[in-house]
């Protein structure tokens, strides 16, 4: 009960993108430890697109953006010397928690809760290019050879308990890295 009261809280405001996940591609490349915070920055990301959809009226679920983007991954990823049914599994997770995390949001806003004050950022123009960047620091992470630690599991699920992201959207974001 108190873990979905501090959901409701927490899911009241979008505040704005944390950390470095969503910089320019210039950076170093993301490593395996940055793994618990990338997946954060994509879940924190849901929480804005699912402002711009509530505004908009756009569906929670686009099956067929879902699958080219998945399909471009696994191309990308086999690049980076990834396996494509890793790459595929593992993004097909963050898509689903994704999924969770906005239709949560958008749950809790009908309900009546207080929405955020700013305008909803532009999908196409603002979040498609910011979750970009995050799935391609995603992808350079997961190629990192450290990225099969057992410990990565835990510092995940610990980081997306600590900010209060809903526990299906916890257990399908870090399924993947359950070995």
């Amino acid at each position: 009960m108190l873990l979905g009261l501090l959901w409701l809280l927490a899911a009241c405001q979008v505040p704005p993108e944390r950390g470095n996940a969503g910089a320019a591609s210039t950076e170093t490349a993301a490593t395996a430890a940055d793994l618990p915070l990338l997946i954060e920055a994509r879940l924190q990301l849901a929480r804005e697109v699912a402002w711009s959809k509530f505004h908009s009226g756009a569906p929670v679920h686009d099956p067929e953006r879902e699958a080219e983007l998945l399909d471009a991954l696994q191309v990308q990823g086999q690049a980076l010397g990834l396996p494509p049914a890793r790459v595929r599994r593992f993004f097909e997770a963050q898509i689903a928690a994704s999924r969770a995390v906005q239709t949560a949001q958008l749950a809790v806003w009908q309900a009546g809760a207080p929405r955020p004050a700013h305008p909803p950022p532009d999908l196409r123009t603002e979040l498609r290019p910011r979750l970009d960047r995050v799935t391609a620091r995603l992808l350079e992470a997961l190629a990192d050879p450290a990225s099969a630690d057992p410990s990565l599991l835990r510092r995940s699920e610990e980081l997306l308990r600590v900010r209060h992201y809903p526990p299906d959207a916890i257990a399908l974001a870090i399924a993947p890295l359950r070995r």
